[in-house]
Parts: structure tokens; C-alpha cells; sequence
């Protein structure tokens, strides 16, 4: 008896282990009500990953997270835990197409429109947590702690809310979890902060820069608008007061305009920016001069079927009138740009008017600003799309090929379509040597993608690599 006993005790660690290994038990088999009353019974809260089959970040927390030895320790003894499947595929089991009426009625109630969506109950079957997308192994340990403390829970704070209740040293990490499921919520829970932390740290770097990631939010803004109004002129001139003011600063009729306006290189020398200063205030005078005229004229396109450009003439002098000719000329381009876009994308007329209008402004920016101001795959595409495609113009055609052969060196994803792109422009352009060298690197660099090769034999052949078949 004795030595079973020894063997009992000695088996017990690896029996645990066994036990652990088998990561969150999800329950099988049983319905939304009988899960309600197992947690009940037991006392448990109650753990639903709300998940979809095509969804990556579902999948990456089935293989990364939930077979955690540290997971299954915190889940199993505090919650029973379910996967709903909230989408649904030909070749579901029986088991999911059982589950399809309670999982609408969890989506529906629940406003699950995004996955991962975690979502935790009582013991007693009320919502009182809520969270959006992949967790880490550690921040998923602690969201168990988080969804039975009332003082982070979602749905407990968006039923109780009121100002001046939660802790101060909760609430900036409550508004990063809560901004994905509710804005308004979240919106106010960054006001009240604001409005209760001492004036002496209210614009401290922390909570200038948080005004500042967070002043879209209306509760937010109405904060900044009152505490930078409070300040004399010469105290907003440091960095952290001036990237707040840039970003609560949406009219030319707001307060801080002026500083962008008038000031534009003291701006660029705090902010350490160049451009900075002038793009601010030449982005707020767009809003307010010209969105509205744009959205206005797309707006009739689409209702009289009629593409007539807005007046841009009429624009520019009216924006000179008010502030000067260099605004004029910067916004009215800007204008042009987006306004021939939208007319090339939408209804694929005025690729002239674009090409144009595009490769000016690239020209008045210059190779390496264009670069840094555009996401690179996007000044690929339009390249591709505008003037490969669409133009005949020598001068338009020696700006792209200057600027994507500056892209094609760069050592990014990628960047075999790149080359592609640019050995393209130098084919149309006639420098078909240079541009069968370089198509053929495209070609090494991405051997199975089809299409380069047959660029490249376009080239050789003499064949226009631009048309579309």
C-alpha cells in the first residue's frame, strides 16, 4: 500500500501536466441555454470566442494562445468556456448548424462585427465584458482577470457610467480597449479623465500627446479646445501644445489656425519639421474652402450623370483673396489631384487631366519628399495606372521613371513589382536595353510570378507591355 501510495504522489505532477497540455477546454456539444446553466451550477463565469473561419487572427490565437499551459491554468477553473462560430460554410458539422440561431442572436446583440470578439458573462448569463481582436499570451491571462473586475469590465462601466467614479490610473488604458466596441463610450472616459487629472499635469508630455492621438473624438476635443484657449499665445510654442493644436484645429475659423497660417517656420523649428507649419495650415484652408465645393460637384455627378469639374478658377481667386497667392496655387492643385482621381477611379474618364495634375505635383515636391509623402505601393500603382497606361507625354513619363527607379532600388517587399514598374515606364519610353536588363532582375527575383515574364518577352518582341488585353 505504502509504495502505491509513493507512486500515486510521484504520478500526480506528470498527470497535471497531461492535464494542462490539452490548452482551454471549450465545451462540445452543448446548446447557448445549457451553457448558461453549467456556468450557473458551477458558479463560473462564462468565456464565448466569437470567431469566423476565414479569419487569421482566430485562427493564430487557436495555435498560439489558447493551447498555453499558463491559459488553460486561468480559464479552466474560472470559466466555462465555448467557440461560436459566427459565419457560415458549406461543409459546417451538425454540432455548428445547431448553433446557428443562438450565434445570429449573439452577433445581433452583441454588435459583433469584427474578429477575434471576446465576449464574457456571469455566472447568472449577464454581459459584462467585452474585447476585439488577437491577444497575446499574457495580456489574454490578464483580460481573465479584467472580465470578473466590475472596474474594467465593458458592459458593467457602459451601464454604470458616470463622471468622476472609475480610478484615474485605469482610465487611459480603458479608453485604448473600449475605442474598438464603442467611441462614445470611450470618448467620454477620456473627457472625464482629462477633466479630473490636476491642471499642473494636464499638460504634461503623456497627456498632451494622449489629447492629442485622441482629439477626434468630440468629448476629446472639446477638452483641448478649452484647456489650449486658457493659454496665452506664447506658451503654445512647444512641441507637444503644437501637434495638439494641429490636430483639434479643423476650420480656419478655429483659434489656432493663425499659428499655422503665420507662423510657419517658428512652427517647423519647435516641431523640428520642415513643411510642417505650412502643410497644417494649407490642410486646414483645403477643408474649408474647397472639401465641401468637391463633395458638392461629386455629388451632382452621380445625381445629373454629368462629370463637370468644379470651378477651380473661382476657387483660386477666392482663396488668394483671403489668404494669398501661394495658398492659392498649393491648394488649388491639390484640388485638381483629387478631384481627377476621383473622376479616373469612379468613372474612368480625364486620365489627361490627372497625369497632368499628378505628375506636378510630384515636379514641385521633388523625387524624395513624393517618396516620403506617398506610401510607396500606392505611387507604384499610379504610376502603373496613369502614366504607364494612360500617357504619351515625354516630360510626364521622365518624372516617373526619375522617381521609380529611386523606388525600384529600395531593398522592401516587393520590390520586384517595383522593377517591374519601372522597367515598364523606361520600355514605353523607348529605352528598351534598360528596360529588358531590368524587367530580366524582376523576373530573377520573382521566377514563379508569370507576368513579369511575359513583360519580358513583350520587350523583346517589341510588343506594348501597357495595353489592356
Amino acid at each position: 500500500m505504502k509504495n502505491a501510495i509513493i507512486l500515486l504522489i510521484c504520478c500526480l505532477p506528470i498527470l497535471a501536466m497531461a492535464q494542462d497540455e490539452q490548452g482551454i477546454h471549450f465545451e462540445q456539444g452543448l446548446s447557448w441555454k445549457q451553457i448558461k446553466e453549467k456556468a450557473k451550477a458551477e458558479n463560473k463565469f462564462i468565456f464565448v470566442d466569437c470567431y469566423a473561419t476565414w479569419c487569421g487572427p482566430c485562427k493564430a490565437m487557436d495555435s498560439l494562445v489558447y493551447p498555453s499551459n499558463e491559459v488553460a491554468n486561468k480559464y479552466n477553473k474560472r470559466f466555462v468556456a465555448v467557440k461560436v462560430q459566427m459565419d457560415k460554410t458549406s461543409h459546417d458539422d451538425p454540432q455548428t448548424m445547431k448553433w446557428y440561431k443562438d450565434a445570429d442572436a449573439i452577433q445581433a446583440m452583441y454588435a459583433i462585427n469584427a474578429f477575434p470578439s471576446f465576449l464574457f458573462f456571469s455566472p447568472d448569463g449577464n454581459p459584462v465584458h467585452k474585447v476585439i481582436g488577437f491577444q497575446s499570451k499574457s495580456r489574454f491571462i490578464a483580460l481573465a482577470e479584467d472580465a470578473q473586475n466590475p472596474q474594467k469590465q465593458f458592459y458593467t462601466i457602459a451601464k454604470n457610467f458616470q463622471p468622476g467614479k472609475l480610478d484615474t490610473a485605469e482610465m487611459k488604458s480603458l479608453v485604448t480597449l473600449f475605442l474598438p466596441i464603442d467611441k462614445v463610450l470611450a470618448g467620454k472616459i477620456a473627457a472625464d479623465y482629462l477633466n479630473r487629472v490636476p491642471g499642473s499635469e494636464l499638460d504634461n508630455t503623456a497627456n498632451l500627446a494622449f489629447m492629442a492621438q485622441h482629439a477626434y473624438l468630440p468629448e476629446v476635443r472639446e477638452v483641448a479646445l478649452r484647456y489650449t484657449s486658457t493659454l496665452p499665445e506664447k506658451k503654445l510654442y512647444t512641441k507637444g501644445r503644437i501637434e495638439l493644436v494641429s490636430e483639434i484645429t479643423k476650420s480656419t475659423s478655429d483659434p489656432g489656425f493663425f499659428l499655422f497660417f503665420q507662423h510657419p517656420d517658428k512652427i517647423d523649428e519647435i516641431v523640428n519639421q520642415k513643411g510642417f507649419g505650412q502643410r497644417t495650415a494649407d490642410h486646414i484652408i483645403y477643408t474649408t474652402e474647397i472639401s465641401p465645393i468637391l463633395q458638392s460637384a461629386a455629388k451632382d455627378t452621380i445625381i445629373h450623370k454629368v462629370a463637370e469639374a468644379p470651378d477651380f478658377a473661382a476657387m483660386a481667386t477666392s482663396i488668394e483673396k483671403k489668404y494669398n497667392k501661394g495658398c492659392a496655387e498649393r491648394n488649388i492643385l491639390t484640388a485638381k489631384i483629387k478631384w481627377y482621381e476621383y473622376m479616373t477611379k469612379k468613372y474612368k474618364t480625364n486620365w489627361p487631366e490627372y497625369a497632368l495634375y499628378f505628375t506636378e505635383q510630384v515636379e514641385k515636391d521633388g523625387i524624395d519628399s513624393t517618396i516620403n509623402k506617398w506610401n510607396v505601393y500606392m505611387l507604384n500603382n499610379e504610376f502603373w495606372n496613369i502614366i504607364l497606361k494612360h500617357s504619351t507625354d515625354d516630360h510626364q513619363l521622365k518624372i516617373a521613371i526619375a522617381c521609380m527607379e529611386k523606388v525600384a532600388k529600395m531593398k522592401i517587399t516587393d520590390q520586384s513589382n517595383h522593377m517591374d514598374t519601372y522597367a515598364n515606364l523606361l520600355y514605353k519610353a523607348g529605352r528598351k536595353e534598360e528596360a529588358i536588363a531590368i524587367e530580366s532582375l524582376a523576373c530573377d527575383l520573382s521566377p514563379k510570378f508569370k507576368p513579369f515574364q511575359k513583360n519580358l518577352e513583350k520587350m523583346k518582341n517589341n510588343e506594348p507591355t501597357w495595353l489592356d488585353k
